[in-house]
């Protein structure tokens, strides 16, 4: 996939739902953007989404916990 095929989105500023699809709006004010899922087909996929995304997750979190625990040997 080359660069131009991928959108990063790193914060949501809105999310609702209305007529079976889930609005997943991001960008700044004055360039608002927005993502668009089927909920029917979103919800086929929701597991995966959410394994990943709790696995992912504990990866942060051990990464600034052992960044925490190296600084305060420091003090």
């Amino acid at each position: 996939m080359e660069q131009s095929d991928s959108i990063y989105i790193h914060e949501t500023t809105n999310l609702h739902c209305s007529d079976g699809e889930l609005y997943i709006q991001y960008g700044s004010i004055e360039e608002p953007k927005q993502v668009v899922f089927n909920v029917e087909n979103l919800y086929k996929d929701l597991a995966f989404i959410v394994n990943q995304v709790v696995k992912e997750n504990n990866k942060m979190q051990k990464m600034h916990l052992d960044s925490l625990k190296e600084e305060l040997k420091e003090l």
